[in-house]
């Protein structure tokens, strides 16, 4: 998944597509987002995204949102968290120039997330995989920062 806006951009552009990303309109739903998520992983492939909806632009973990539990929750697929430190100091305000920070990356243990629908209903169960999900990832990204 890449927001929309990347591909305005033609070098962002050509990277996320040659990534396999797709456009996602952050601010409005968009039901084709799901589907296209499902194939992806249906098709055995990895779905990369970011669960708080961005990147932090200083540095806080912020609150995960529905979206990874509800992909997680209808595909029944397990999380693979992971933390990543640095990126906030890319592109520094307001300043419009890139810089190259020391990026760093650690990746957690797989969340199953079978025992959490054995014992939910998926709609019960979409806010306990974000709340697991956004722990584990802090745990980790605490490591690193």
């Amino acid at each position: 998944m890449a927001k929309k806006e990347l591909y305005n951009n033609k070098f962002l552009s050509s990277l996320v597509t040659f990534l396999n990303a797709f456009p996602v309109e952050r601010k409005a739903f968009n039901i084709k987002v799901f589907y296209i998520s499902f194939k992806v992983l249906k098709d055995g492939n990895v779905l990369g995204l970011f669960p708080e909806g961005t990147r932090s632009t200083d540095g806080v973990l912020r609150d995960g949102k529905k979206g990874i539990g509800f992909i997680a929750a209808e595909s029944n697929t397990p999380i693979l968290p992971v933390a990543i430190s640095g990126t906030n100091k890319i592109i520094q305000k307001p300043h419009k120039r890139i810089f190259f920070p020391r990026v760093k990356l650690i990746v957690g243990d797989i969340i199953d997330i079978k025992d959490i629908l054995k014992e939910h209903s998926k709609k019960e169960a979409i806010p306990i995989i974000v709340d697991r999900t956004m722990k584990e990832i802090g745990k980790i990204y605490n490591k690193i920062k």
